[in-house]
């Protein structure tokens, strides 16, 4: 019983463990889609299509929450949303990922990876949005 309750408060511990990348990463999405006309035209929270898309790279990513494994791709997904403002920039961010990631092939699939999720999340949000809307309607 006591070898259970270690490992309850250990996975406890891990799971609300945030690295300093992946609380960047999700200040960074806050701000990107409070700007987004799509999600705002939408009447998306921004906080929500973030904590989405945080969902869907932390399932994508490889080892548990807390693993410090996962801050390089952490850090590549910063720069793969980090919206460009200049070539230089563009190279600069494809650079950052690349090298956390490893090679471009890798960078690739992140950002191809990057948007499924956000149209995921998209989506997911929509039918909750057109939930709530349909209740209001009801009642």
């Amino acid at each position: 019983m006591k070898n259970i309750f270690i490992l309850v408060i250990f996975a406890a511990f891990i799971t609300g463990c945030s690295s300093k990348e992946e609380s960047k990463l999700m200040e960074i999405l806050i701000t990107k889609y409070t700007k987004e006309p799509d999600i705002t035209d939408l009447k998306f929270k921004p906080t929500e299509m973030a904590d989405c898309m945080m969902e869907k790279i932390s399932d994508e990513i490889p080892g548990i929450p807390g693993d410090p494994r996962r801050d390089p791709y952490f850090t590549a997904y910063i720069g793969l949303s980090i919206v460009p403002t200049s070539k230089e920039q563009i190279l600069k961010n494809f650079k950052q990922a690349e090298e956390a990631l490893g090679s471009k092939q890798a960078v690739h699939e992140a950002r191809a990876s990057f948007g499924s999720f956000a149209m995921h999340c998209i989506e997911t949000l929509g039918m909750e949005v057109a939930k709530e809307q349909d209740e209001k309607e009801g009642m």
